[in-house]
């Protein structure tokens, strides 16, 4: 029995609490919502009635105190409260409200007629009547906008200084340009204008030099270029041109040849020496006797060999090379016809061309040596189509041999091209192995030198 009590005591206690907590929490939670809510409604209204969201609106509600209830004295378990029949919530709600007022902040820009318009909406919407003054209060200030940009706007602070500074800024660098760079631009002009009528004053006893032996105005370029130079004299003779120089040569008197054999060097003096014989002896006879020769003249040789040396057209290594890079059967086919009109020279270039199919005469040795110069793979595509491949293959070493056919056999489809452009790189290779001496023919009569220019 005491237990029971106890029970129903600590039930009576929380009951209280909870209805305590009821009683305080829920009439703030709902006069904050009704406030929000209206004021958000009549904002509305307001907004589309003027045409602005230039206003506040503020609603200040006043609730009613709810009546104190009888406390009961028993609570008799299973037994329901007896009540009162109807919807609780739509009589309460009919006297929640006790006082309402609403404080409404406008701009100054607004007429007084709005603000009548404002005043009889919030009114009819308040229920409350027009005249309460002390319900509804409008208030006037000024919304601070962020006003459009004018170009008058510069001439007002803050952007006054900012303005000010810019155009001392500008008026600075103008001044540093000025003061600075435009005499500094004007002193180069000068610099570059002395400097090209030096350069034309030392030009003129050149020029004279080179009208008289008729050469033109591309020559003179040329010529400016050598004199310019401070490079070692005659540099620009080289042995691929040995041929050009020695026809050349044959035209010039023996004190010009003799300028050429001292300044040359050694294996191109050594060939002139040997190919313009006995010419060349006159010559070679002056450079024991040590003299002074003009410099006029020793730079008139050398740029008229430098002109010269551009403009001769043909040779035997001219056409030697035109000829190597063709096919083999067009190979033949201009042989065969040279030899007819020049048997010597054909018979001597026949000699020196390496055709592709040498490859089959060479020794096993300079067939693995050229095999690791080239490689297997380039060395398979030239020779996939080839009819000595076999009588190639037999000359590789046996390791070599297995390798090259493993290539061969991944080769499915090449194309002419392809295979034209792998061919020319064996035959380069094939050229530089027989011309550094490592590789050799049996039937090749191979002169040491080639042939002049005629």
């Amino acid at each position: 029995m005491k237990k029971n009590k106890i029970v129903a005591m600590i039930l009576v206690l929380l009951i209280g609490i909870k209805s305590l907590n009821s009683a305080t929490s829920n009439p703030i939670e709902s006069k904050i919502a009704l406030e929000n809510s209206l004021e958000k409604k009549l904002y509305s209204v307001l907004s589309e009635a003027l045409g602005t969201t230039d206003l506040i609106v503020m609603i200040s509600v006043q609730l009613q105190e709810e009546q104190k209830k009888e406390n009961i004295s028993e609570i008799l378990p299973g037994i329901p409260q007896e009540d009162r029949v109807g919807e609780k919530k739509l009589s309460d709600s009919l006297t929640m409200v006790k006082k309402i007022t609403a404080n409404i902040i406008i701009d100054k820009s607004v007429s007084k007629d709005d603000e009548k318009v404002i005043k009889e909406l919030t009114a009819g919407f308040l229920g409350i009547s027009p005249d309460r003054e002390d319900l509804i209060k409008i208030e006037r200030m000024f919304f601070r906008k962020q006003k459009p940009f004018t170009w008058e706007s510069l001439i007002y602070p803050p952007n006054l200084w900012f303005s000010i500074f810019s155009f001392l800024s500008i008026l600075f660098i103008v001044l540093v340009v000025k003061t600075f760079f435009v005499p500094l631009s004007s002193s180069f002009k000068n610099l570059a204008a002395t400097i090209s009528t030096s350069n034309t004053k030392e030009k003129e006893p050149e020029s004279q030099n080179i009208e008289r032996i008729g050469i033109t105005e591309k020559s003179r370029e040329t010529k400016n270029e050598i004199s310019n130079s401070q490079g070692k004299m005659f540099a620009f003779l080289e042995k691929a041109d040995i041929n050009k120089l020695i026809f050349i040569m044959k035209q010039k008197s023996i004190e010009d040849l003799t300028i050429v054999l001292n300044y040359a060097p050694e294996n191109i003096s050594s060939t002139l020496v040997e190919k313009l014989y006995p010419t060349s002896i006159e010559a070679l006879k002056k450079l024991p006797d040590v003299t002074i020769m003009p410099p006029e003249k020793v730079r008139k040789v050398e740029m008229e060999l430098k002109l010269l040396l551009d403009f001769v057209v043909g040779g035997e290594d001219k056409t030697k090379g035109i000829i190597e890079s063709l096919d083999e059967k067009v190979q033949d086919e201009i042989i065969t016809k040279f030899s007819e009109e020049f048997p010597d020279f054909t018979k001597k270039i026949s000699s020196e061309i390496i055709k592709f199919s040498k490859l089959k005469d060479l020794e096993p040795a300079s067939a693995q040596l050229l095999s690791r110069r080239v490689g297997m793979k380039t060395l398979a595509i030239a020779l996939k189509r080839a009819d000595f491949i076999n009588d190639f293959t037999m000359k590789l070493t046996e390791g070599m041999r297995e390798r090259f056919k493993e290539e061969v056999d991944l080769i499915r489809n090449i194309s002419e091209n392809m295979e034209r452009a792998e061919r020319k790189k064996v035959l380069s290779t094939l050229k530089q192995l027989v011309d550094e001496g490592y590789i050799t023919f049996k039937m090749e009569n191979k002169l040491s030198e080639s042939g002049e220019v005629k």
